[in-house]
Order: C-alpha cells, then sequence, then structure tokens
C-alpha cells in the first residue's frame, strides 16, 4: 500500500470539489492495481466521476434523471422502496436526515422507473446509499445504472436468481477443497453468508426478512462502508462485477481458513464470517483487499468460472 501524493494528471477535467454530508476526509483508495492510503476523499468522487463519463451509459441514464423521477412506478416498488429507506445505512449520518433519506428515496424510484422489468429490490437500497456517500443525486442514479446495466449487478435480481445461485455454487468452488468440504459437512453453504456479499457489494447485510426466504435469521454486522468503497472502486474501474465480487469474498474466506477449519459447529462458522469478519479493523480488512486484487485466478480457479457445469441450485 502506498501513500497518496497526488494523482496529477489523472482527471482531464477539473471540476470544483462536491460538498456531501459524509465527511470523513481520507480514504483508502484503489486506482487499477495501486492502493493509495490516506487519498484525499475528494479523489474518489473524482475517479468515480471519470469512471461514469468513461462509460456512456452512465452519463445518458443521468440526463434522464429528472424525467424518471416523473415517471409513475408500482404501488408495490413504491412501498418496498419507502420500507427500506430507514433501514439503509442508519448509523450515518447521511441517511439519518431526512435530506439524506429524500435522496435515496429518488435515486431508487428513478431506477425503478428506468427498469421496471426489474424495478426495486431489496439490496439495491445498499449499492445506492454507498454511491450517494460519494456522488451527486444524479451521478449516483447514473452509477447505479452503470452497475446493474454495464457491469452485472442486474442478473442478481432476476425472479429466480438463477445467476447469483450459479456464483454461490462457484465461490464453494473458488476457496481450497478442504475448506469448501469442511464447510460443505456443517451445512455453511456460500448461500447463507454469501447472498448479500454480492447482492449488495459487501455494503450490508440483509434483514431478517429476506433471510427468512432462505434460512432462519442469524446474527450479522455489516463490513464498513470504506470496505465496500474500495471494492466500488475496482469495480466503477472497469472490473464486471461477479469477477470483483467473488475475489473479494474468496479472499474472507482464505483468511479465515485456520479458524474455519477448527470450527465444528455450523453457528460457530457463520459467526466467523457474518459477524466478525466484517469487525475487523480497517487495516485487516484493506489487506484482504489488497490481497484479492493483487492475485490472479489460478488456470484452475478460471475453468471453473468459465463453466457450470455440475453446477447445483437451491
Amino acid at each position: 500500500m502506498r501513500r497518496f501524493g497526488g494523482l496529477k494528471g489523472l482527471f482531464n477535467n477539473q471540476r470544483n470539489a462536491v460538498k456531501l454530508l459524509e465527511d470523513d476526509e481520507m480514504v483508502t483508495l484503489q486506482v487499477g492495481k495501486t492502493v493509495w492510503d490516506q487519498a484525499p476523499r475528494q479523489m474518489r468522487v473524482e475517479l468515480w466521476m471519470s469512471s461514469l463519463q468513461r462509460r456512456g451509459v452512465g452519463v445518458a441514464a443521468a440526463a434522464k434523471y429528472e424525467d424518471m423521477l416523473l415517471t409513475p412506478v408500482s404501488d408495490e416498488a413504491v412501498n418496498d422502496i419507502e420500507k427500506d429507506i430507514a433501514r439503509t445505512f442508519p448509523a450515518t449520518r447521511r441517511f439519518t436526515t431526512a435530506e439524506g433519506q429524500q435522496a435515496l428515496r429518488r435515486v431508487l424510484h428513478a431506477y425503478a422507473a428506468y427498469d421496471p422489468e426489474v424495478g426495486y429490490c431489496q439490496g439495491m437500497n445498499f449499492v445506492a446509499g454507498l454511491l450517494l456517500m460519494y456522488l451527486p443525486e444524479r451521478h449516483a442514479f447514473g452509477g447505479l445504472v452503470v452497475l446493474m446495466q454495464d457491469r452485472g449487478l442486474r442478473r442478481y435480481y432476476s425472479t429466480d436468481m438463477s445467476l447469483l445461485q450459479t456464483h454461490l455454487w462457484q465461490l464453494g468452488r473458488l476457496i481450497p477443497p478442504r475448506l469448501n468440504a469442511h464447510l460443505e459437512s456443517h451445512g455453511v453453504l456460500p448461500l447463507l453468508y454469501g447472498a448479500s456479499w454480492l447482492m449488495t457489494c459487501f455494503s450490508a447485510d440483509f434483514p431478517a426478512s429476506f433471510s427468512a426466504r432462505w434460512l432462519r435469521p442469524c446474527f450479522s454486522a455489516d463490513f464498513p462502508a470504506s470496505f465496500s468503497a474500495r471494492v466500488m472502486d475496482v469495480i466503477l474501474h472497469g472490473w464486471m462485477m461477479d469477477q470483483a465480487l467473488l475475489k473479494a469474498a474468496v479472499a474472507v474466506l482464505v483468511r479465515l481458513e485456520g479458524r474455519l477449519l477448527a470450527s465444528n459447529e455450523m453457528e460457530d462458522c457463520l459467526a466467523l464470517l457474518k459477524s466478525e469478519a466484517p469487525s475487523w479493523e480497517d487495516a485487516v480488512l484493506h489487506d484482504v483487499l489488497t490481497e484479492a486484487f493483487g492475485k490472479p485466478w489460478t488456470a484452475q480457479q478460471l475453468l471453473l468460472l468459465s463453466s457450470v457445469e455440475g453446477a447445483e441450485w437451491i
């Protein structure tokens, strides 16, 4: 990790700094494979804005933002969005204010209008909220469109969630075989811990109402926004969604391998994955991501990612 010394020349256009409600002054920023420690927060804003400008779909979507706000959406979408507003990053100042909640409500409404086939699904609120921590409202909507339409996140929100389940199956086979066998023998399937990692870009865990669709609720903690934002650095910079998220997920599991292998109860394994890992100190979490994004897939892992032969779904 390198200490930030300036990104002069990285951005072609000079812009006035955008004042946002969340105001941490320094961040850990990932530009390609280079990690900058103690970078000014505005550099992440600039990096994300620059990424959106390179992708025509984000600029085009941002230009339609006001029109989408005036476009009606289904009553179901309106009600679901409203239920999730208060659940989104409740520990942040931005989303405990009426202004922040209204911005989130508007971005989610705009996306539901932009993509009526998908509309609004639980989990999108966390992704939109993460974008709003760094981007002005119109551009946060553009960023959400890029993530959903261009980077592949939309495919996780299909009715049967078949692609999500495929990637969860792949996750179990991307980790060391001994670890996968141990977890499966104790009923710790990737669905139990990985679904929210992938669907929210590590920005949050789902509440019990979602988890109950698949399993009995269990205690969990959220990865900090600083972790999720660095994952977003990589995705917006050009990685496809599933590649970046699976890389991060595998790195978390490998970091916990020894302790997971020593745990012989399902609840203990899930506690490590859903409670302890998100609570690691920032330095540990950033080391995990440095390992994830700095190490290429092995030939065997690439072969697995290119095929779903033998995949199993729940």
